[in-house]
């Protein structure tokens, strides 16, 4: 049986959108019965004022009282909480690298190999944490997951305020071994933060969304866009007000900062989705599948390791039956191949940037600038949306990707590049990734780094459009009973192309090496973009649109159709 994605409607892209009846609109109060969210202001006796008083009495009333709905609204709510778990989430991915490089200095092993394991842990365990998340409902799903993942990132940032503090100290103890034993140690919290934040996400961004929702696809576009907003803004400050406290404070005073923020904020986050969960009963019906008795079979899983083991293959096998039974797996597919790519605002390419002679300061204002050009994606995914539909709406997104990222490609020939294709390294060993020190390249012209970061911010519109899409199709396409172990799926298939990703700098760690990346990671976008195309295909029954067939003509229309592109 196969679970087809939405269809792209050519002639009426916004396709019959009624509105769920027993999901109040997000504009609502989200507080009972509307005479209720009528009585929190008490208004005041104006007989005896001035007609111009009485107005300036109701208009305040009127402000005070749309301000106070607002707070009590679904959207509040939930805007609230993702702002809150975004800046959390983007103060620790900024700092975490800087204090990985502070405890082991002048390399990036231990940078590369945190990213590397968490990036694998998703794509091993991703299908066990949205199965999880399936069969979990959904309030306690929340409570786990959020209380694990701010607990895992408050106890490993602790963790490296510590090491950092007594360094000296724990390099004497059994001969360094100790270092290394917390070294480890931060690599395993991390990871369990990591698999903690997946369920949260599935659970909240794919499913309590959709369920909010409803029926109301414009509002589930409008939630979606919105929430990568913030996402997105809060790219652009979190960095800033966590680098101005490592600059002129100290780094241990930054990692106090992110553990109380987690510990603080695990609490309003907790409180704020509760009082979602209770105003929207349709939150805590979660369709069930049928259980078998468990106890023994439990039993023996805790004691044979190895049944774990099985039980694992097995539901990664299931997983990966369930995301190929929908057509919308071309289109997922796809984004996930867009993970394997060096051209990212991440360590990697501000490395680049040093290599290139860019200064600190000004790959800041470029990150900023590539999240600005995020906000402009979200903005241009609402207007494609509603004028050529959603499924189109992906096929120009992925083409303004792909266009933008060409200036990219033109950076690794212009003048001032590093990059040299006969390069071979025989000077230092592969195993070292700082081999490639930034005062073997002399800076000529600053003509490659400015196309390579024009490109890269530019391409962000395209990017985040394209994510929308995506997204918001398997939100509305995927069952309710196949949401999380979809989405765990989907995540552990981005997480391998991530790796991918990280492989092969690690096998080409050299700035002069750099252009084969570049090449490589458009490679794979335009290999995702080719698998979105068969998605479209499928869902639409043609890629190209059907006001081509004029330009064409009546024997290309016609050879076209046979073939089946028109």
């Amino acid at each position: 049986m196969s679970y087809n994605g939405l269809k792209d409607a050519e002639t009426d892209p916004e396709e019959s959108e009624s509105l769920n009846k027993s999901v109040p609109d997000l504009q609502e109060a989200g507080d009972g019965p509307a005479e209720e969210g009528q009585k929190f202001i008490d208004a005041p006796d104006t007989d005896s004022k001035s007609p111009q008083a009485n107005s300036d009495v109701s208009s305040e009333e009127t402000r005070l009282q749309s301000a106070w709905t607002w707070m009590k609204s679904y959207a509040f709510f939930v805007y609230s909480s993702q702002a809150l778990s975004a800046w959390g989430d983007r103060m620790w991915s900024f700092a975490v690298g800087l204090y990985l490089i502070q405890i082991e200095e002048n390399s990036l092993r231990l940078t590369a190999a945190y990213g590397l394991s968490l990036t694998g842990s998703v794509f091993f365990f991703g299908a066990v944490v949205g199965k999880w998340v399936d069969r979990t409902p959904r309030l306690r799903a929340v409570q786990v997951s959020l209380c694990l993942q701010n607990s895992f990132v408050l106890l490993n940032a602790l963790t490296m305020c510590a090491l950092l503090v007594k360094k000296d100290a724990i390099l004497e103890i059994w001969g360094g071994a100790l270092y290394l034993v917390i070294q480890v140690l931060i690599i395993i919290l991390g990871i369990c933060a990591k698999l903690a934040s997946v369920a949260q996400k599935i659970s909240v961004q794919k499913d309590w969304i959709v369920v909010i929702a409803g029926e109301n696809r414009s509002n589930l576009a409008d939630m979606n866009a919105s929430i990568r907003r913030i996402d997105l803004t809060v790219n652009i400050l979190a960095p800033i007000v966590v680098g101005q406290i490592m600059t002129f404070v100290s780094m241990i005073a930054a990692g106090i900062f992110i553990a109380s923020w987690n510990l603080i904020s695990m609490f309003v986050e907790y409180c704020l989705l509760y009082n979602i969960y209770n105003k929207i009963p349709a939150l805590s019906e979660k369709a069930k599948k049928p259980t078998a008795p468990k106890q023994a079979e439990n039993q023996l899983k805790r004691l044979n390791p190895l049944r774990a083991v099985v039980r694992w293959l097995q539901t990664t096998r299931k997983g990966l039956q369930i995301y190929r039974s929908y057509d919308l797996c071309w289109a997922g597919l796809g984004l996930a191949i867009l993970y394997m790519t060096v051209m990212g605002f991440d360590s990697i390419t501000t490395g680049y940037g040093y290599v290139l002679g860019v200064p600190e300061y000004l790959i800041g204002v470029f990150r900023a600038l590539g999240s600005l050009a995020g906000i402009v994606g979200t903005v241009l995914f609402t207007f494609m949306r509603k004028r050529v539909g959603i499924v189109r709406s992906g096929l120009y997104s992925i083409t303004i990707q792909i266009t933008f990222l060409m200036l990219c490609l033109g950076s690794i020939i212009a003048p001032g590049s590093p990059f040299d294709p006969h390069f071979v390294d025989s000077r230092r060993e592969v195993a070292n990734l700082t081999g490639c020190l930034v005062a073997d390249v002399e800076v000529v012209s600053y003509w490659s780094p400015g196309l390579f970061f024009s490109g890269l911010i530019l391409s962000r519109i395209g990017l985040w459009s394209f994510d929308l899409v995506t997204s918001q199709q398997i939100q509305e396409a995927v069952i309710e009973e196949h949401r999380g172990i979809f989405n765990g799926i989907q995540s552990a298939l981005q997480s391998y192309f991530d790796m991918i990703h990280f492989i092969l700098v690690i096998g080409l760690p050299c700035p002069e090496s750099f252009g084969y990346l570049v090449i490589a990671s458009l490679l794979a976008v335009c290999t995702g973009a080719c698998m979105y195309c068969v998605y479209s295909y499928k869902a639409r029954g043609h890629i190209l649109p059907h006001r081509w067939k004029a330009c064409l003509g009546a024997d290309s229309s016609q050879r076209l159709r046979e073939r089946g592109i028109v």
